[in-house]
């Protein structure tokens, strides 16, 4: 199924028109990889910095509990030290209690070379050296600790992937902008389109079915499931779980979310959803709703998922498989004036 010469637009520039679409496609598919890129490295990053700031953190507090060790092992030993030399009139008396050096291993340096300590203040000399000491150490780890975090570059990679998003978005509405146009083309206007009769099997006009919502979570979940199929062959009777025709497809995408649209069959799908009261007109289509082809002879040949800007989600036809494409339409089947909507409240 698809466009053909019957829509009175010349072949060569509805070709040329999805020649734009397949490289607008292509670019999107590009810009997509880079951001998927993009954001892998700012989320090994981010995982990297919060790793990096936890230790910051708790190097910090080591350091913080080393130092306030070290001044009261210090302190108790300055205390035992000037009460053994009361006279501060030597160099290194004078090094010791009125150095302005705040550097524990300096001041007990100097307090060492006073020599003569008795065994007990050896000790705790030797005490406040090997406290002072480690909190020299853990300070230093506390400094390699914060270097380390203010070296990984999360602003920049946070940067990286904000502007890859933006090329995505930016290829995502040129995409859209050729798909239109191409559809325009293709099944011209939409506000002309649907006046012809539309044949013996059309359900009418549904009066009580407009103007309500369809149900997000419900849309995604049945989308998801299609999307999951894309690829898959085209075999008529197919509903799963490696092939597909176009009402199988559509069944068991909303089956998956929960809906009941019917039985295998588009006519099946289009009787139950009138029914249901939830045919609204073509031109208020949604992102979800079923779109439906007509015949000439008032038969209903296909449906597909409209997934927004005029493009659908279908299993299309034998040699094909299920796949993501413009909304078309041909000399032999034309798009239906009512869309369905299966979820929402109507």
């Amino acid at each position: 199924m698809g466009v053909d010469g019957g829509t009175g637009v010349d072949q060569a520039v509805l070709d040329s028109l999805q020649a734009v679409v397949d490289k607008a496609q292509s670019a999107l598919d590009a810009a997509q990889s880079l951001l998927d890129t993009a954001t892998a490295d700012y989320r090994a990053t981010r995982t990297a910095h919060r790793s990096a700031k936890a230790l910051d953190s708790s190097a910090v507090k080591i350091a913080g509990s080393a130092e306030s060790a070290a001044k009261a092992a210090a302190a108790k030993f300055m205390v035992a030290l000037q009460q053994t030399h009361s006279d501060p009139s030597t160099t290194a008396l004078n090094a010791v209690f009125g150095g302005a050096s705040d550097d524990l291993l300096q001041r007990l340096t100097a307090a060492n070379q006073l020599g003569g300590m008795n065994g007990s203040l050896d000790k705790l000399a030797s005490r406040a050296m090997s406290t002072a000491k480690r909190a020299d150490a853990a300070k230093a780890a506390a400094t390699k600790a914060h270097a380390a975090l203010e070296a990984i570059p999360l602003a920049e990679k946070l940067a990286a992937k904000n502007a890859a998003k933006g090329v995505v978005d930016a290829a995502q509405d040129a995409l859209d902008s050729a798909t239109d146009a191409l559809t325009a083309a293709s099944i011209g206007s939409t506000d002309s389109f649907f006046t012809d009769d539309l044949g013996v099997a059309d359900p009418g006009a549904d009066s009580d079915g407009g103007g309500f919502a369809p149900n997000p979570t419900q849309v995604a979940a049945a989308i998801a499931y299609a999307k999951a199929q894309l690829g898959d062959p085209y075999v008529l009777g197919g509903a799963g779980p490696d092939t597909w025709d176009c009402s199988g497809l559509t069944m068991m995408a909303y089956k998956a979310a929960d809906i009941d649209i019917g039985d295998h069959a588009v006519i099946d799908q289009v009787a139950t959803m009138k029914n249901a009261g939830r045919l609204l007109p073509y031109s208020d289509r949604e992102r979800g709703d079923l779109i439906f082809w007509q015949g000439p002879d008032g038969s209903f040949p296909h449906v597909a998922i409209y997934l927004g800007h005029n493009t659908i989600l279908a299993a299309p036809q034998e040699g094909e498989t299920v796949t993501i494409q413009p909304i078309w339409s041909s000399s032999s089947e034309h798009v239906y004036g009512l869309v369905a909507r299966p979820s929402g409240t109507p």
